[in-house]
């Protein structure tokens, strides 16, 4: 049914985005204990809030398991941006995606009450989840990718031979971090 391939559509690109940062943004790995652990949560959360949501059942469990599994896969970049060690701009998709499942948790819990203000969360908690996060993830993957296929393209040949600029120096570092930061309080906002 149309139903089950929306599941599992949400599976599949959730599945995608995770196993994309911890490609991508190193820092999200953790320890090797706790990657199966993650994915297990995404999937039941991702899949029981789904299930929930259309048969109308509890959903506080599953949106739970979603909340965790998000902020787990935050923590290690926000530790690494802390410790001055990184600077890790996909930790604002990561932030948004944490903002996102914490909101479907108090949706969960029955908050708000009132019917509109829930209706105005439930938009809010839509928009968030499909466009700020998956935005957002593409803008800083882009700019993780990219650069690689342009050095790849235009200075391979040359690597060894003459002077060839780094990867990261081909993307403008202010671009990137106002791109960032800009769908981010564009999504938020």
């Amino acid at each position: 049914s149309v139903r089950w391939q929306g599941i599992t559509a949400a599976v599949a690109g959730g599945m995608m985005i995770f196993g994309f940062q911890l490609k991508l943004v190193p820092t999200t790995e953790g320890s090797a204990w706790s990657l199966p652990l993650r994915f297990a949560l995404v999937q039941l959360g991702t899949l029981g809030l789904a299930a929930s949501l259309l048969l109308g059942t509890t959903s506080l469990p599953f949106a739970l398991a979603l909340g965790i599994a998000c902020g787990w896969q935050a923590l290690g970049p926000a530790s690494a941006l802390v410790k001055g060690r990184a600077r890790e701009w996909e930790l604002l998709a990561l932030l948004l995606l944490t903002l996102t499942a914490a909101l479907g948790v108090g949706l969960a819990a029955g908050w708000p009450e009132e019917i509109a203000a829930r209706g105005r969360a439930q938009l809010a908690y839509g928009f968030l989840g499909l466009f700020g996060f998956m935005a957002l993830t593409v803008v800083t993957v882009a700019f993780k990718l990219f650069p690689i296929w342009v050095w790849k393209e235009r200075f391979q040949v040359d690597f060894g031979k003459k002077p060839v600029p780094g990867m990261k120096d081909l993307p403008s570092q202010p671009l990137r971090v106002a791109a960032n930061v800009i769908v981010f309080a564009g999504s938020v906002g």
